[in-house]
């Protein structure tokens, strides 16, 4: 696990520390996205599915990003986002597919639009780099 992490990104000190909610129903998956992005510094939560998040965060939870499968039993990824769009929460989402890219944007609801999207099978430093670009991209500036 150390040359993993050898090949990680370094996440800047502004993201560093993030709050980062990772989303799969698959355990091996869940496991590997959540260590990977704590042992890049960042604050992981992890779900077995849409609905339990969805949920965390209509309950106060806060999350800076999301990293989401697509395809789950009960609420998918898709329909996670677009409900989270629905009740007004702007929470950048980071999807994982192993379906081509093409296959799911008509199941989002007009206007709404994954901040990434990364394919499965993926490489750690793959999904380590979307969420840093994604986090640096979206965090508001910092004030100093």
């Amino acid at each position: 696990m150390t040359e993993v992490a050898e090949r990680l990104p370094v996440p800047s000190d502004r993201i560093k520390g993030c709050s980062v909610a990772v989303v799969d129903d698959e355990p091996d998956d869940l496991f590997m996205a959540g260590f990977t992005l704590e042992t890049m510094g960042f604050k992981v939560t992890k779900y077995n599915g849409g609905a339990a998040l969805v949920e965390a965060i209509r309950g106060g939870k806060h999350f800076d990003a999301i990293v989401s499968d697509v395809r789950m039993p009960g609420m998918d990824g898709i329909a996670m986002l677009n409900t989270l769009r629905q009740l007004g929460f702007d929470i950048p989402v980071i999807v994982v597919s192993s379906t081509a890219q093409e296959d799911y944007p008509t199941e989002l609801a007009p206007g709404v639009a994954p901040a990434g999207v990364v394919g499965k099978p993926y490489s750690t430093e793959v999904l380590g780099t979307c969420v840093c670009k994604v986090l640096e991209s979206t965090l508001p500036p910092s004030e100093n």
